[in-house]
């Protein structure tokens, strides 16, 4: 949204774009508590959304002050946080996710070092619906010196749902 200017409470920008999710939340379809400071560059800040304490993939809210400082108005902001009406968790251990992923990159008999981190997170079903997916991210490289493969499990169905070079977006 442009073309407004919005005063909010706050002695910075980051306290300015807590005060605008307290505000409007309910507005965006997100509580306050759903979202987290990811970063705070000059005069922006980006919020991540959670549920249930994961982070829910691609979900953002940006806004763009004027200004730094208490005298900061709200210029500009982006919204691309999602209004969860559903979320479909996990039935898959962490092991299992590590085990799909390392026979997706390495082959049927693929393993991985139970010292491989694995991530887990929430993965909208589509742009508009409300529906999540618990999803774990794997890291798997075909050798030391190679570059991995970012590798995405669905929790709830036991499957691969998408592979790229880790580091691609």
């Amino acid at each position: 949204m442009t073309g407004l200017s919005v005063v909010l409470d706050g002695a910075d920008v980051e306290a300015k774009a807590r005060a605008f999710v307290t505000r409007f939340g309910g507005d965006l379809g997100v509580a306050p508590t759903a979202l987290q400071v990811d970063a705070v560059e000059g005069r922006s800040v980006r919020l991540r959304q959670v549920h249930d304490g994961l982070l829910v993939q691609g979900a953002t809210l940006t806004l763009r002050f004027d200004a730094e400082g208490p005298s900061a108005r709200l210029i500009h902001f982006n919204n691309e946080t999602r209004r969860v009406r559903k979320a479909r968790a996990a039935t898959i251990s962490v092991e299992q996710a590590r085990t799909l992923a390392a026979q997706a990159v390495l082959g049927p008999q693929g393993k991985l070092s139970t010292q491989v981190p694995v991530n887990r997170l929430w993965m909208p079903l589509s742009v508009s619906g409300g529906e999540l997916v618990e999803v774990f991210e794997v890291l798997v490289a075909t050798t030391p010196a190679s570059t991995p493969e970012r590798v995405l499990i669905d929790g709830e169905q036991g499957s691969v749902i998408g592979r790229k070079p880790a580091g691609g977006h």
